[in-house]
């Protein structure tokens, strides 16, 4: 095969040329190339890449291998979707806090199981659980917050019967039990932080009277930190959280101390505090409306309409 005169040039030069030049020569060669095969890459793909780099930065752990495919496919998959125009009108009703992507939950659902099943989050680290969570609440869109949720819920799943909780780092037969508290405040902490951040209803309720309501049943020495929690006084979004702890206890629910938070925040202005006090005692009357007809009786003139209004929903 006959080599073309610019390859047999080349080669002379090669020959000839000191090697300290030539190397200089094909290094130069290669960066040009290397700029030239920049140049043509997809812009928008460039940027992905870059906001990747940087939102990796703020993770307290690095993520696994299946965390990371996790959060790539779930970027890719939702953003695939996306309506601006729908955005809209889900940024209007709330209130314009927050970016949405304009999907609706049955549709986010329909990526976020599947995504959801194929992370083992049996095997998955309490530290890179939290991690990925707050990640996810990070995230400019509230729609990842949702998702956020959707993972703690998921986690939750473990918790069964004679199973230690994915919150404790140690096995309960060699933690002792102030470690077990101290690992169980530890998760508190975790969720209380979800709650105060961005906080507004649609997370606030979800958390509270999911997640939170579990975590307390199942590690009932917290039921302190909720009465304190009830006296918060900076954050009415913790106050409200110890009133909805309970809101699917049923039969289960600690009815004394319930009608003490209601006493100890029924005097307050806030909506979300007032709404919040009737929507416990609606719940509670469907299985105890004795209990709640009498205490709505007993204060009705310290309660709000609103409060008596939500309550006494199934008492007539």
């Amino acid at each position: 095969k006959k080599r073309s005169h610019a390859a047999v040039k080349d080669e002379a030069t090669d020959a000839q040329e000191p090697p300290r030049k030539r190397s200089k020569r094909v290094a130069e060669k290669v960066s040009k190339k290397e700029a030239q095969e920049e140049a043509q890459r997809d812009p928008k793909t460039t940027k992905e890449e870059t906001e990747e780099e940087d939102t990796l930065k703020t993770m307290k752990i690095p993520p696994s291998a299946p965390v990371l495919s996790f959060m790539r496919s779930l970027k890719t998959e939702l953003g695939a979707i996306a309506d601006k125009e729908a955005a809209k009108g889900t940024e209007k009703y709330m209130r314009n806090l927050f970016s949405y992507l304009g999907i609706k939950s049955p549709a986010r659902t329909l990526i976020t199981k599947p995504l959801l099943a194929k992370l083992p989050v049996k095997e998955l680290p309490y530290e890179q659980m939290t991690s990925l969570a707050q990640w996810l609440w990070q995230q400019p869109e509230r729609d990842y917050a949702y998702v956020a949720i959707e993972l703690i819920n998921e986690m939750d799943k473990r918790l069964k019967p004679g199973v230690v909780p994915y919150w404790r780092s140690t096995s309960s037969s060699s933690s002792s039990s102030s470690d077990e508290v101290d690992e169980a405040k530890r998760h508190l902490d975790f969720l209380e932080g979800l709650i105060r951040d961005r906080s507004w209803w649609d997370t606030v309720d979800l958390l509270a009277s999911g997640t939170l309501g579990r975590l307390i049943s199942r590690e009932p020495s917290l039921v302190d930190q909720m009465d304190q929690w009830i006296i918060c006084p900076d954050s009415f979004w913790i106050r409200r959280s110890a009133l909805l702890y309970q809101l699917k206890y049923k039969k289960d629910t600690d009815v004394d101390r319930l009608f003490r938070y209601i006493r100890l925040t029924m005097h307050e202005d806030e909506f979300f505090i007032r709404k919040a006090i009737g929507w416990t005692l609606r719940e509670l009357s469907k299985t105890n409306k004795k209990a709640v007809k009498d205490f709505i009786n007993a204060n009705r003139s310290g309660l709000s309409k609103l409060s008596i209004r939500e309550g006494s929903k199934y008492l007539d």
